[in-house]
C-alpha cells in the first residue's frame, strides 16, 4: 500500500456514498475537476492522480494494471463507504473493470467514456504495423514507434504502458454486475465505437449514449455529460 506516493482530493460532505474519478493515460485529476461540483449533493468525491501522473509517483519495481487496481482498491477501502460509483475515462476504465470484477467493493454504478482495455480488431493495417515492428526489432533499427501516449511517457512509464496495453480485459466484462452508462464519441479513434458495442453485449446492466465527438467527448460536451450522468444516477436510484 503506497498512499504516500499517490495524490488525491477527497471532498467529505459526510455522505454515505462515494463517487470516484479515474482519468485516462497521460492525464491527471484535472480531467474531472470541472465535474466534481455536480455530484456533491449525493456524494462525497474522490478524484485521483493515478500513479505516474499529476503529482503521484510511480512506485518502484514491477507495476501494471493489477497493481494500479489493487492500490486504488485499498485507498477506497480505507475511506470506508457503503456504496461506490466510478466515473472513468480510457485507461481509468481498465482499473474500473478490475475493481468491479475482482475486488470486494460495493460498486453500484459506473459511468464510462472512451473506455480502454478491450482487445482491438486486427485488420490488415494493424498486422502490417506489427510485422514492421518485429522487423525493426529483429534488425535492431533505432526507431520510435507507437502511440502518442507511448511517445509522451518517460522510460519507466513506457514499460508500464506496453505491459498494460497488451493485457486485454474482455474476459472480465461479464463479471461486472453494477449498472453502467457509456458516453461515447462517434469519432473516437483511440477506442472506436465497436468497443463500446462489445461492452454493451457483455455487461448485463448497460446502456450506451453515442455523442458527436472524439476520444475526449466528455470534455467536448461537458454539460451534456453531466446531464446524462445525473439522469443515469437518478434512474438507478429508483
Amino acid at each position: 500500500m503506497i498512499f504516500e506516493n499517490i495524490n488525491y482530493k477527497h471532498i467529505n460532505n459526510n455522505k454515505k456514498n462515494l463517487i470516484v474519478f479515474l482519468h485516462g493515460w497521460g492525464c491527471n485529476m484535472k480531467s474531472f475537476s470541472f465535474f466534481e461540483r455536480f455530484f456533491l449533493f449525493d456524494y462525497d468525491v474522490l478524484n485521483i492522480d493515478l500513479y505516474g501522473f499529476g503529482m503521484s509517483l510511480l512506485p518502484e519495481g514491477e507495476f501494471g494494471i493489477y497493481e494500479y487496481a489493487k492500490n486504488i482498491f485499498m485507498l477506497i477501502k480505507m475511506l470506508n463507504y457503503e456504496k461506490i460509483t466510478i466515473v472513468s475515462h480510457s485507461f481509468g476504465f481498465r482499473i474500473a473493470i478490475i475493481l468491479s470484477s475482482c475486488f470486494d467493493l460495493n460498486i453500484v454504478k459506473m459511468i464510462v467514456t472512451g473506455g480502454a482495455g478491450l482487445k482491438p480488431r486486427f485488420n490488415l493495417i494493424t498486422k502490417s504495423k506489427i510485422f514492421f515492428y518485429k522487423l525493426i526489432k529483429k534488425f535492431k533499427i533505432n526507431c520510435v514507434l507507437g502511440s502518442l501516449d507511448y511517445k509522451n511517457s518517460d522510460e519507466r512509464l513506457r514499460k508500464v504502458f506496453l505491459k498494460v496495453v497488451n493485457q486485454h480485459l474482455d474476459f472480465l466484462l461479464p463479471k461486472i454486475k453494477c449498472f453502467m452508462m457509456m458516453f461515447w464519441g462517434d469519432k473516437d479513434l483511440a477506442t472506436p465505437l465497436y468497443m463500446a458495442k462489445r461492452i454493451l453485449k457483455k455487461v448485463e446492466f448497460c446502456e450506451l449514449k453515442i455523442v458527436r465527438g472524439s476520444h475526449f467527448v466528455f470534455m467536448e460536451n461537458k454539460l451534456l455529460f453531466v446531464d446524462e450522468s445525473l439522469r443515469f444516477i437518478k434512474w438507478c436510484n429508483k
